[in-house]
């Protein structure tokens, strides 16, 4: 958040406007997920919000590689994510993690962790 963002919700689309040119309008907010704090010391507050499924995204390129979308048949499926034994990058330590499929990224971490949370809240498991 930036001192001048009055709440996550106001951040979270703040960000969303400057990375991928989501007009703020389009955005129906519903709600928090639990604060997740990553490996890196980050502490995220995942805002959740709904907006139409036609919606035109701009990616800044100096801010995103690229854009994803996962379906949400794979949120709710109860068998996702799988857990895979990975190196860390740089040549870190072996760790247990959560993995979703997805065609094209392999997405794990912070990201991963996030859509698990809100796997088990729809799913009504939380």
């Amino acid at each position: 958040m930036d001192p001048a963002d009055p709440s996550p919700e106001s951040a979270a689309l703040r960000e969303a406007w400057e990375e991928v040119g989501l007009d703020p309008s389009a955005v129906e907010v519903i709600g928090r997920l639990p604060l997740h704090e990553t490996g890196t010391g980050f502490l995220v507050t995942p805002v959740v919000g709904l907006v139409p499924p036609d919606i035109v995204l701009k990616p800044d390129a100096s801010e995103v590689a690229a854009l994803l979308s996962l379906p949400i048949s794979v949120l709710l499926d109860p068998a996702q994510p799988a857990r895979r034994r990975m190196k860390l990058p740089g040549g870190g330590e072996w760790r247990d993690i959560y993995v979703w499929p997805h065609d094209d990224h392999y997405i794990w971490g912070a990201t991963a962790a996030i859509l698990l949370s809100l796997a088990r809240r729809l799913r009504g498991e939380a």
